[in-house]
């Protein structure tokens, strides 16, 4: 049984700006630009991604815009904006969410925070998943915490991958990038004498 997750979201918003604007401002949108965005097939035995190619009228300070983002992060004009639609769709479904630049890419992070999902998600795991744990460590609603872990449970290869990536980082990796790291140890009973101050 397969069941299509909203294929014409990206439609159905590009068609309801696109009928917003008076007709002086729809004649402006002359600039074509094609987008390709993914669609979802779930079945109950394999998990597929299909593109397809939807095009649109971006105005063209739009498009200059998107050219110079696309060429920020390496990446077509289309692979762009299909990036920015399933990034600004999934704000949309997802309380508390919301994607910024980090140095590694651009990733889901929490709103009045810096803590990107899959840091709140790693504390989580050092409690058990325990949200009241996360929520007293964090000092933050508990609301914001489940948001966290719904956005993990929708995306977990992408949080369960960026996990790994911070956990593949050790004194080894960075003195391969930072040549003048120096390594300091610190004597078990000191860390102790702090904690109890």
């Amino acid at each position: 049984m397969f069941s299509i997750l909203t294929e014409n979201i990206l439609y159905g918003i590009v068609c309801k700006s696109y009928l917003s604007l008076n007709q002086h401002q729809q004649k402006k949108l002359t600039t074509p630009v094609a987008l390709s965005y993914h669609v979802n097939i779930v079945s109950d035995s394999a998990y597929t991604l299909m593109s397809k190619v939807v095009s649109t009228r971006l105005s063209e300070e739009t498009e200059t815009r998107l050219q110079r983002l696309a060429r920020r992060l390496g990446k077509t004009p289309s692979e762009t904006g299909a990036m920015l639609i399933e990034e600004s769709l999934r704000e949309n479904e997802f309380a508390y969410i919301e994607f910024r630049n980090s140095p590694v890419g651009r990733q889901a992070y929490m709103k009045s925070s810096t803590l990107a999902v899959w840091q709140v998600i790693m504390l989580a795991e050092q409690y058990q998943h325990d949200v009241k744990k996360v929520v007293t460590h964090l000092q933050k609603p508990i609301e914001w915490v489940k948001a966290a872990f719904n956005y993990a449970e929708a995306y977990p290869e992408e949080i369960s991958l960026a996990i790994e990536d911070d956990r593949a980082i050790n004194y080894t990796t960075i003195k391969r990038i930072l040549p003048q790291t120096e390594l300091l140890l610190i004597p078990q009973d000191v860390l102790q004498e702090g904690s109890q101050e």
